[in-house]
């Protein structure tokens, strides 16, 4: 979600808040407003529900586990090419680096994306997988 934070002090902004700092992901807009000594939330939703979203990069598994990740790969790969929304999900084995893991997905929104991601934590591959050094980047498409 995008975190837009307003500290003291923006000349743009009446009262105690001021300039906007802000963090990014994707997903949401919320907006919080720090004022003075009080603290309080304004929520928008900004879905991103008319782009495609793409997720692209590796995940580097340790050796040990390696035997236990290559035997549960093919059961992720078959749930998440039947969640809704799945467009494409590739996960294919380096050539040269038994332990890297190329990853391509591509969901039609962010509200599958984000089910997506809920699902994985929640299944066997996200326990299996919790050691996995993970390289990911995000992008979107219209």
């Amino acid at each position: 979600m995008f975190l837009s934070f307003h500290l003291p002090d923006d000349p743009d902004t009446e009262g105690p808040c001021s300039r906007p700092v802000i963090a990014a992901d994707p997903s949401n807009l919320l907006s919080a407003y720090v004022c003075a000594s009080r603290v309080f939330y304004g929520v928008s939703l900004l879905r991103r529900n008319n782009v495609v979203v793409i997720l692209e990069g590796y995940i580097r598994v340790p050796f040990e586990e390696l035997d236990a990740v290559k035997a549960h790969l093919g059961e992720h790969i078959n749930n998440t090419l039947n969640e809704d929304g799945c467009l494409e999900f590739v996960v294919k084995q380096d050539d040269s680096d038994q332990c890297v893991f190329h990853v391509f997905e591509k969901f039609i929104d962010s509200d599958a994306f984000d089910a997506h991601q809920v699902r994985t934590k929640a299944s066997d591959w996200g326990i299996i997988t919790k050691n996995a050094e993970r390289v990911y980047e995000q992008r979107f498409e219209e």
